[in-house]
């Protein structure tokens, strides 16, 4: 069939008639249908048919909502964009409003249908009808460029190269406050993304306009004016920002009971804070910290997310600068923030709290006392975060000092630090919170005699021995090493070792695969090794057959230990030499003291110690060590 003009007309008559019948969203076959001969009549050479035909299609988008967002995929699938675009150059009012009403639509839908409308050059047209006397064109227009380019880089740039900016500053001029408030509505979208557009903003001289606007009694127009100098307050443009003396007013916003523009305030603040340390002073200076603090109570999570993340910023500054934050009593707030469910401010919060951390022992001491190291499990269980890592950093950080062990005991924590092993059995807190506190708690147990008591009042032994069966390789050696450092030196705390039944475990751990376990299970029954009742009691539990066989590993730290220990037990008594003799260990240290490789080392001092004592031993004994052609390696 050929269309004629008349026929079309009528057409688009007849469509706009069964329009206005209710279509439920299952009828929504017919009524596509009914769409494509719409945008069909919208190829029309009649201006009479287009205008009817483009007002037809504004008025089912605005009644038939139910199955609006069909209608506009069927019009983007139909490729009505570049007709549509092309009405927007029409010199009837009517046609072209309710074309650039369907385009302010379309605007809304997804990327794939705002991309239709950046192809068919809409922008240009767009910023072109910004200079339109009819009121609606103009507000249709306002809003779909603020829809297009709302968080879209290209579209923004596109703005950008059809001299957007231009025809945008000239409208913040005007004195009608509708078209302020859309224009820089539009703004603050063509602002969110590339520093240098926001440079040509802050050079066409929007910031003092934008200043002005913010004492605006127009609520939104002082908030899209604070969303455009957040996003200014950014890259190179961020010096203009603070030289234009834009800090206090953003400090006084932050009193705002409008949360939109509070939140704003704060992100400019924190935008500007992220950087120099010259940056950070100027936002504590103007008396911003204490106020971010007091948002922290906010009962708007999204105010509460930017607070954390400005005092994160700043916290990344100097120990001093840190203070600040200590003062205004933001620390309490961070700590208990680890057991949020929302996870930015989760997130903003822990790394605000790594950057106090490494500071001054008092400002450390502040964190831990504000229940830091238990508030960690609400934020392990967090799947969003590098949760070995961060824990890592927190941990080493407080243990870099002068003297580690003392500081743990003096803030605290041990028996904190000793709760973490009961605080959860899921498979992170075992490889994360079970490996960093046994490895804190394993260097305070190689401490002083007072030191080890503190963690055995906390019960600590007990968890070491629970966690000796651990799958993860890391905490059983640090549990091992704990259980060896209690028993070095102190007679009370060895004694308590070997009556809590450790030696039998340490003593199957010996031939764990893991060649940092054996050395650590060796090291501690060495060091338990000391009276000839803990000598027996290593014995007892087959302890040399074992360390004998140590003594040929392919690590050297492994069979220093095995010598370190086996030494130990050679001190003992003829019986004790006699073990040693029997599980086959005197060939096997002689011929580490004659290897080069032991020369001058501790594997070498240790075999030479072993062998030295069996050979005061009984006739027997000291054969077998003069048969191995060791004797000559002794000392005379």
């Amino acid at each position: 069939m050929i269309f004629t003009d008349s026929l079309r007309y009528i057409t688009a008559k007849a469509i706009a008639s069964v329009a206005d019948e209710t279509f439920e969203p299952a009828q929504c076959g017919s009524f596509i249908r009914n769409i494509q001969y719409l945008v069909k009549l919208l190829k029309s050479s009649n201006r009479s048919v287009r205008k009817h035909a483009v007002s037809r299609l504004a008025n089912d988008l605005a009644e038939k909502r139910e199955v609006k967002r069909v209608m506009i995929q069927a019009v983007i699938k139909n490729r009505a964009a570049p007709h549509l675009v092309a009405l927007l150059k029409s010199s009837n009012p009517g046609a072209c409003r309710a074309a650039v009403w369907i385009i302010s639509n379309i605007a809304a839908g997804n990327v794939k249908q705002k991309r239709a409308l950046v192809k068919a050059d809409v922008i240009p047209c767009l910023i072109n009808l910004l200079k339109s006397a009819d009121p609606k064109i103009w507000e249709y227009t306002t809003d779909a460029l603020m829809k297009i380019t709302f968080g879209t880089k290209a579209n923004q740039s596109v703005a950008f190269d059809a001299d957007a900016l231009s025809q945008l500053m000239e409208l913040l001029k005007s004195s009608d406050v509708f078209i302020v408030r859309e224009t820089v509505r539009v703004l603050q979208n063509i602002t969110c993304r590339r520093w240098e557009q926001n440079q040509i903003v802050v050079g066409s001289g929007a910031i003092p306009r934008l200043i002005s606007l913010l004492e605006s009694s127009d609520s939104e127009i002082c908030q899209f004016a604070t969303g455009c100098l957040t996003n200014l307050a950014r890259g190179t443009s961020k010096r203009s920002i603070i030289e234009a003396a834009v800090v206090p007013y953003m400090v006084n916003l932050l009193n705002s009971s409008n949360s939109l523009i509070c939140r704003n305030a704060i992100a400019c603040l924190g935008n500007l804070a992220d950087k120099t340390l010259e940056e950070k002073q100027i936002i504590i200076d103007a008396g911003a910290v204490p106020r971010f603090v007091e948002l922290l109570k906010s009962p708007d999570v999204l105010v509460q997310r930017e607070a954390t993340r400005a005092l994160w910023n700043i916290s990344a500054g100097t120990h001093a600068q840190d203070q600040a934050i200590i003062d205004a009593g933001a620390i309490p707030y961070m700590v208990e923030f680890l057991k949020s469910s929302d996870v930015q401010l989760q997130k903003h919060a822990m790394k605000c709290l790594l950057n106090i951390v490494h500071g001054t022992e008092e400002q450390i001491q502040t964190i831990l006392n504000a229940g830091l190291l238990m508030n960690l499990v609400e934020f392990i269980n967090s799947p969003e975060h590098d949760v070995s890592q961060d824990l890592r950093e927190i941990l080493s950080a407080i243990s870099y000092k002068r003297n580690p062990k003392q500081f743990f005991v003096d803030a605290g924590v041990i028996s904190q630090l000793v709760e973490l092993f009961q605080s959860s059995d899921t498979l992170v807190l075992q490889n994360t919170i079970h490996e960093l506190a046994a490895c804190v708690l394993a260097n305070v147990a190689s401490g002083t005699p007072d030191q080890k008591q503190v963690l055995i009042d906390a019960g600590a032994l007990q968890f070491f021995l629970q966690e000796l069966t651990s799958q993860t390789a890391k905490v059983c050696q640090y549990c091992v090493k704990a259980i060896g450092g209690f028993a070095w030196e102190t007679a009370e705390h060895r004694k308590f070792v070997v009556e809590s039944g450790a030696v039998p475990c340490l003593v199957l751990l010996l031939k764990s695969p893991d060649s940092s376990v054996c050395k650590q299970a060796a090291k501690a029954l060495g060091n338990i090794a000391y009276t000839l009742e803990e000598k027996k009691a290593v014995i007892q539990a087959g302890a040399v057959p074992f360390l004998t066989q140590l003594l040929k590993s392919q690590k050297l730290n492994v069979r220093e230990q095995a010598a370190w220990a086996l030494a130990n037990i050679a001190t003992g008594s003829l019986e004790q030499k006699q073990a040693i003799l029997e599980a086959g260990a005197i060939p096997v240290l002689a011929k580490l003291l004659k290897s080069p490789s032991s020369s001058g080392s501790n594997t070498g001092i240790y075999a030479s110690r072993a062998l030295e004592n069996i050979a005061s031993g009984s006739a027997e004994q000291k054969q077998a060590v003069v048969d191995t052609g060791a004797f000559r390696y002794l000392p005379s």
